[in-house]
């Protein structure tokens, strides 16, 4: 804002202060008062940011837009690592509870799992034995984990 420009705004700003305090003191109380009250703020909003109004728009548009961009880009990033993060911790997992099921069976067995993304969800999808099969157990794994036969690899011999 210009020297030129800040005489006539501050001029409108205290003339706008004169008017509310002179509407506010006339008014009686309650819901009239109150009403001069909010009326009174938005008018002094109004001259206080009117200068604001020569702004370049269109850059604050732009600038926005730019921001939005940015942010969308690491929240997806974000969630992408998220995802990434989620699908080790759930074939960990995964991996640990089949040993200890194997266990239960006399097997020693350390399970290799792989993750399948099925509606934006990490679910167990494959899984890589290294121990010859076991038809207990492969039921158990397609029936509780819903990783079918042709999808357990298991040691030969």
């Amino acid at each position: 804002m210009s020297g030129g420009m800040i005489r006539p705004w501050l001029l409108g700003v205290a003339a706008a202060v004169l008017i509310i305090t002179a509407a506010y003191a006339v008014t009686p109380g309650g819901k009239p008062r109150a009403a001069i009250r909010f009326c009174a703020g938005v008018l002094l909003i109004w001259m206080l940011l009117r200068p604001l109004s020569g702004w370049n728009a269109d850059w604050f548009g732009e600038s926005f837009s730019a921001a939005s961009r940015s942010i969308d880009q690491q929240i997806e990033q974000y969630r992408e690592e998220n995802m990434k993060r989620m699908e080790e911790v759930i074939a960990d997992k995964t991996e640990a509870y089949i040993a200890d099921k194997g266990a239960q069976w006399g097997i020693t067995c350390h399970p290799q799992v792989e993750t399948q993304r099925r509606d934006g969800v990490a679910y167990p999808y494959r899984v890589v034995m290294d121990v010859p099969m076991h038809r207990g157990l492969s039921a158990y794994l397609t029936e509780q984990l819903d990783i079918p036969p042709e999808r357990q690899i298991w040691q030969e011999g």
